[in-house]
């Protein structure tokens, strides 16, 4: 039963025989804001890590692990060209055009030429058109395969390569001959199993097969032992278009709602979320530091010692979601995306001078730091309820399930200390019967 990970944008859901494999919608960075970092995340209600330090490029795998060895891709690249170069080649396919309309003109004429010689031939030998025409064309069938650059031949034609070629004979090779080319081979296969891809199309299309390949594996042993299985694959970083997907054999996904209290959806947005975490070189050197617009100069500069520059101009320095327009949030995206805008370091002379200027501001009576929300009835007592079935001398604030079950009675029905069975009312009639 085939399996397909839906490639559309919106969210999709492709049904299958048992639990359907459903995917998460692919970020477009180019054409579409992407969802605001960790550095972006809503202040005090989704709270994030500080962003991560800029990358100078990260847009592939195999650009952030320069130093493993990199899958060649099977279609040769093409080279950039001039205009000049581009007009040239327009002319010259154009000439090539009507070379050729010219000779399909006479291939043409040639064909209808022979098609009334066929019939001709047929009818005076009284032979069917279809006989003869394969009596004749019986030699142009025969196609030579020509390869392209990064293109692989099939197990077959190497096979016939190796069978045709006497130098690569099994007994027209040397020891050393034979130790080089399993060497050779080794390394191929270590290559195409640990080596990186040099672009996402690659390793999307390496993502999607390998999974296929694991469901069908799943699905065949549920078949035959009976277990339950749950799969779950996600990008490990924000530039890469491998999609959020996930798997499971029969009502697996009822476990994660009914255990962990999540759907399978977003189980996958989090693990999306968290992975895209890992790895990051953070501006604090703490992982849960947390985004403060608010009390940014207080919060987040004299508390960590780091500071955002490169804020967008016009681009008021407020919680993304308090931006108004999607052009001011396509601006910081760009900033953020491009490098410009970025987390800096403070030296130690910075950090002791931001601190001085801090102290003037608060020495001259400026608001430094944005003071919190006061309660609405400040400076109006309020009961306090006790703890059921504790001190009531006690002083303080009971706690939420005191305060919950305060009111509460339970009125529980008495019973008799001592219940007699049936046996023993049945021994008593015999010993009255005896008396």
């Amino acid at each position: 039963m085939p399996l397909a990970i839906s490639q559309s944008t919106p969210l999709s859901l492709q049904h299958s025989a048992h639990l359907p494999l459903l995917s998460l919608p692919t970020l477009d960075v180019e054409n579409s804001p992407p969802p605001i970092s960790s550095l972006l995340d809503v202040e005090n209600s989704a709270r994030a890590p500080l962003a991560p330090v800029a990358e100078t490029n990260n847009s592939t795998w195999q650009v952030r692990n320069p130093n493993r060895p990199v899958i060649p891709s099977r279609v040769s690249k093409k080279n950039k060209i001039s205009d000049a170069e581009r007009a040239s080649r327009q002319i010259a396919a154009e000439q090539r055009a009507t070379k050729h309309e010219a000779l399909q003109a006479d291939i043409n004429l040639y064909l209808e030429e022979q098609k009334h010689r066929l019939e001709t031939i047929a009818t005076t030998h009284d032979v069917m058109i279809k006989y003869l025409d394969r009596l004749v064309t019986s030699q142009t069938y025969y196609r030579t395969t020509h390869h392209a650059e990064g293109s692989r031949y099939s197990l077959s034609e190497v096979r016939e390569l190796l069978a045709n070629d006497p130098k690569m004979q099994l007994e027209n090779l040397s020891k050393e001959q034979k130790e080089y080319y399993i060497q050779e081979l080794v390394k191929q296969q270590d290559l195409m199993a640990h080596g990186v891809h040099a672009n996402n199309i690659a390793a999307g299309e390496d993502v999607f097969s390998v999974m296929h390949r694991i469901i069908d594996e799943l699905e065949n042993l549920r078949d035959r032992t009976g277990i339950y299985a749950s799969l779950f694959v996600t990008r490990g970083h924000i530039n890469d278009s491998t999609q959020a997907s996930w798997f499971g054999t029969d009502n697996s996904a009822v476990f994660w709602e009914d255990v962990l209290g999540h759907s399978t959806g977003d189980v996958a947005r989090l693990y999306e979320q968290w992975a895209c975490a890992q790895g990051h070189t953070y501006a604090t050197g703490k992982r849960h530091a947390m985004m403060n617009y608010s009390n940014y100069n207080t919060a987040i500069v004299e508390t960590y010692g780091v500071k955002l520059l490169g804020w967008p101009t016009g681009v008021p320095f407020v919680n993304p979601s308090s931006i108004g327009t999607v052009s001011e949030i396509c601006k910081l995206r760009d900033s953020l995306k491009s490098g410009e805008c970025c987390w800096k370091k403070l030296s130690k002379a910075e950090c002791n001078a931001f601190s001085s200027e801090l102290e003037a501001c608060r020495a001259s009576g400026e608001v430094v730091k944005k003071p919190r929300k006061k309660r609405s009835d400040v400076g109006v007592p309020r009961k306090q309820k006790n703890v059921l079935g504790g001190n009531p001398s006690k002083e303080g604030p009971s706690s939420k399930r005191a305060r919950h079950d305060t009111g509460r009675k339970r009125v529980v029905p008495k019973s008799t200390e001592f219940v007699r069975d049936t046996d023993d009312n049945q021994e008593d009639g015999l010993e009255e019967d005896i008396d």
